[in-house]
């Protein structure tokens, strides 16, 4: 397991003895305000400041895989990952009104979005089975965009009143039920 304390540390902990593996605090680590978990091994970091961070927890965490600076411009307020194990492109949405795409696999920027509205994006949940990312705004507006088309929405619908601060996606305990797994859930 995997975390950031307000100190600015990113702590790798073992949950059966609830001891520390690693602690570290470096300038990668200063202004952590988020983690995603990618997989066993690699996890993402946004930071106040707008910048990403990509880790393996195979190696030392003092020096990231990749460290982008130059995406955003405003803080980095959720991050999501295609794939249930993994998948191939990482969705990062900031306070400057842009979601930001990660290619994995090579470690670097895929693309950044336009600027559609004149809000904060708020949060971001990938939809593997209908193949979409939806993004909360701070307007209560939800944008959707199509896999592999990130630099403009697709379609955008109300959400609710106020900002849409969380989504995430209502997997059916039902195999069967095709229609279940086009939910989601905000707040």
């Amino acid at each position: 397991m995997s975390k950031i304390d307000k100190a600015g540390y990113i702590c790798q902990l073992d949950t059966d003895l609830l001891a520390p593996i690693q602690r570290v605090r470096t300038k990668y680590t200063k202004d952590i305000c988020c983690l995603c978990p990618v997989n066993e091994n690699l996890f993402l970091t946004g930071s106040n400041s707008g910048r990403v961070a990509f880790y393996d927890i195979r190696k030392k965490l003092d020096r990231p895989l990749f460290y982008d600076v130059e995406s955003h411009t405003d803080h980095i307020s959720d991050i999501s990952v295609e794939g249930v194990r993994g998948g191939r492109y990482a969705h990062c949405t900031s306070g400057d009104g842009t979601m930001s795409t990660f290619n994995l696999r090579k470690n670097k920027l895929f693309i950044v979005s336009d600027a559609e509205l004149k809000c904060d994006y708020t949060s971001v949940c990938s939809l593997d089975s209908a193949k979409k990312v939806v993004v909360g705004t701070l307007e209560g507006e939800m944008l959707l965009y199509n896999y592999n088309e990130y630099a403009m929405s697709a379609d955008r619908m109300p959400g609710h009143t106020g900002e849409i601060s969380s989504i995430v996606e209502y997997i059916s305990p039902k195999e069967n039920h095709e229609d279940a797994n086009n939910i989601i859930i905000t707040a």
